[in-house]
């Protein structure tokens, strides 16, 4: 519902000064949200010249236009703002914004570098499906139990609804698009 449409009730009165201030008040509505979801809010949390070297990678690598690569990076930082406010919990980003997450990874200096500043600690990507969390567990000796938690939860419909929940709790935007609530298959 617009502006214009809540105060369609004034419109019979004849006043043109009126509608004319009520139309321009509910385009200015729209430009503001569409400027809103255009933002890039979490761009800055990078240096300008490593934004632009990931996003010529995602942009040549996964041969995407540029603007979607953005948006794909943009959510993939406020993913790891997400991770390294809360590292008590386990997130999982979508398939969309886990491909901005591996691009940044393979710039591992950097990526050290941002975990550091970020949340003092460095960010780990660990993909765990069932097999994985048993590869893990031996790999800790017979501790396994500190991996228990991490069973299963970087898949699924459910995580990443949990995920989004989370990101908009604590302020982050969320680019609906990039978050899909159905399985991308």
């Amino acid at each position: 519902m617009t502006v214009t449409d809540l105060m369609a009730g004034r419109r019979g009165t004849g006043d043109a000064q009126v509608n004319d201030l009520l139309q321009r008040a509910d385009t200015a509505l729209r430009s503001v949200l569409r400027t809103q979801r255009g933002r890039l809010e979490n761009k800055d949390l990078i240096a300008a010249r490593l934004w632009m070297l990931l996003i010529d990678r995602i942009v040549k690598e996964w041969r995407m236009d540029r603007p979607l690569a953005e948006r794909i990076m943009d959510q993939a930082l406020g993913y790891l703002r997400l991770c390294g406010t809360r590292p008590e919990e386990t997130f999982s980003p979508s398939p969309l914004v886990d491909i901005g997450w591996h691009i940044f990874i393979l710039h591992t200096r950097a990526y050290t570098e941002f975990c550091d500043g970020l949340a003092g600690h460095y960010i780990h990507h660990t993909p765990y499906n069932d097999a994985e969390v048993d590869i893990a567990a031996a790999d800790c000796g017979p501790c396994g139990p500190c991996h228990a938690n991490e069973r299963g939860l970087d898949t699924g419909v459910n995580n990443i609804a949990r995920t989004v929940a989370a990101l908009r709790a604590l302020g982050i935007a969320v680019d609906e698009p990039l978050w899909p609530s159905t399985p991308v298959r």
